[in-house]
Formats: C-alpha cells, structure tokens, sequence
C-alpha cells in the first residue's frame, strides 16, 4: 500500500508539473483575423493573375453583324465621297482632321474650365485653324499657278502665308494676355499640349493635300490599304485568336492577338501588290487633277498615264522576269509599311 500511494504521488506530481493552457477569447479573434487575412490575400492574388491573363472575348454573332452593316455602309459612302472628286476627298480629310483635333484638346477640356481659364477653347482653335490656313494655302497656291484657268485665285492664295503669320502673332500675343499670375505655369502646359497636337494632327499630313490633286490613286490606295489590314486583323483574330499563340500580343489592347497581326500582315501585302494594277485601268483615279470642281460626280479628267501605272517587263530578284506595272512593287513596299505600323 505504501508502494501504491508513492507511485500515485509521483502521477501526481508530473501532472502538476504540466502547464494548462487556456484559450482567451482575444487570442481565438487573433487567430480568426489571421485566417481571414490569409484567404483575403490568396483571393487577391488569384484574382491579379486571371485579370493578368489575356482572356479571349467570346464569338458574338449580332457583334459581328453590326460590324459588317457598318464596314459596308462606310465603304459605300467613301466611294461616293472618292465619284464626288478631289476637292471632296480633300474635304473630307480636313473633317477628319478637326474632328480628331477636338478629340485629343478635349482630354484637357474639362481641367480647363474648372480653373476658369480665359479663352481657353477659342484660343485653342485658333491654334488649329492657322497652321491649317498655311499647309493648305500653300499647295493651292501652288495648284493655282501650275494651271492657267485658276490663274485669278492665285491672286488671292498668294496672301495665304501673310494672313496665317499674322493669325499667329495675334494667337501668340492673346495667349499671353490671357495668362494668369496663379496659373501661369498650368496654362503654359496646355497650350504647350495644343502645340502638340497641332503637329501630329495638321503637319504629319501636310502633303495630303498635294497628293490627292495629283490624282485620286495617292488618296484611294494608302487609304484602303490601311482599312483592309483593320478588316482582315479583326476576321483573322476572331477565327485564329490564341489558337497557335498564347503570349498576349499588346498590353493596350488585350483584345489584338498574334494571330490577326500576322495573318493581317500577309493578307495586307497581297491585297497592296494587286490593288494598284486594277485602280491603275482607269484614267479618273490615276489622272492630275485639272482645275477646282465645285459640282460634284462631274469628274472626267483624261491624260497620258505616268510610266509608273504602264504595263513593262522587269527583272524580279528570285523570280525572273515578269511583266508588271512598277506601281505594283511600290504598293507591295507600302504593304509592308502599313502591316507593321
């Protein structure tokens, strides 16, 4: 018995010596909040990576309706514009060009007018309109004089520089008046922001003009190159998109796939070597223009056809010799051009 009840004091004693831990109800709030933490974060995680993914938009029949009513309706409408003449065509791209300069200025707009600048959105435009007044006075100046029955307007675009200089230095001197001690420095930059958009809206396309009196081809051709690669990118991208390449193709537009830039870039360039053999039969898109047409659909220019746009037999690297129209290779080149930018 003596025995027993030593051992049971032993039992007892390391018992004792076991420490006994009790849950406090901060120490289990503890460990839920880090439990929630953790999920919250896996969550967070998860969801970075899917948004991260470049995910293929689903096929969408009425999208893809609308789409083709519209590519029609809108070639049926540059088709009128191109039967209507070159005064026309050159119409439509100041249009273009005034309605992307309102674009790009309104970025700003709103900023604007919540400091209550003076003038702001007329000062604006008048940047605009006098480099316009320049380039476009410019090449009609010259139109003018290279032809004897525009002779009389020529008396009157010779003064087109002289007005758009002086248009300048009343711009230059009323955005200066108009600057204030406070805003100084934020007035500053939005016109530096004007002066901007005026050289990659007017002064990139200075040539246009002078392109498009020289024959309707140089406005048709670069024009529907750049819209049958648009086109084909878009079929191409819905049909292949990811299908052979996952990589995503630009972090801007995660919805463009190496797919439709390469199959847009091989349809492009075959499209641009064959398109200016079959504008070239006729005379209307290939011709200078004679004089300014006010009348529309009344275009009958007649001339002897630039040797580019003649059929001749050419020697081609690795293929031999052919007959081609050397507008063709320059269409092909072009091609290239506008695949890749």
């Amino acid at each position: 018995n003596n025995h027993k009840n030593i051992d049971n004091n032993k039992k007892n004693i390391k018992l004792n010596k076991i420490p006994i831990v009790k849950k406090s109800p901060t120490a289990t709030n503890n460990i839920k909040s880090i439990k929630k933490d953790k999920q919250s974060n896996d969550l967070i995680i998860n969801t970075l990576i899917d948004d991260s993914t470049p995910k293929k938009k689903p096929f969408s029949l009425s999208n893809f309706i609308t789409r083709t009513i519209t590519t029609f309706l809108l070639l049926g409408l540059f088709y009128v514009i191109i039967r209507a003449g070159h005064l026309y065509c050159i119409l439509l791209v100041v249009i273009i060009q005034a309605e992307l300069y309102r674009e790009l200025v309104n970025v700003r707009y709103v900023e604007a007018k919540q400091k209550k600048m003076p003038w702001f959105r007329s000062l604006q435009w008048g940047w605009f309109i006098a480099p316009m007044l320049y380039v476009y006075g410019q090449h009609f100046h010259k139109f003018c004089i290279e032809h004897r029955n525009l002779n009389y307007l020529a008396k009157i675009t010779k003064y087109t520089t002289q007005v758009s200089f002086l248009l300048y230095c009343l711009l230059f001197v009323l955005s200066i008046l108009t600057l204030k001690p406070n805003l100084i420095k934020y007035q500053i930059s939005q016109y530096m922001w004007s002066i901007v958009t005026v050289c990659l809206v007017v002064f990139q396309c200075n040539i246009f003009a002078w392109n498009t009196l020289n024959g309707l081809f140089w406005f048709i051709f670069p024009v529907s190159t750049v819209i049958f690669n648009d086109i084909s990118a878009y079929l191409c991208g819905i049909s292949l998109g990811r299908k052979f390449i996952k990589a995503p193709f630009l972090a801007l537009s995660p919805n463009k796939t190496w797919e439709g830039f390469i199959g847009a870039a091989l349809f492009t360039i075959i499209f641009s070597y064959y398109l200016p053999s079959f504008l070239s039969n006729y005379q209307w898109l290939i011709c200078p223009a004679d004089s300014l047409i006010l009348t529309p659909f009344s275009n009958t220019v007649q001339c002897d056809p630039n040797p580019v746009f003649v059929e001749t037999m050419m020697e081609i690297p690795f293929v031999g010799i052919r007959y081609i129209k050397p507008i063709q290779l320059h269409g092909l080149a072009y091609g290239i051009f506008a695949s890749l930018l």
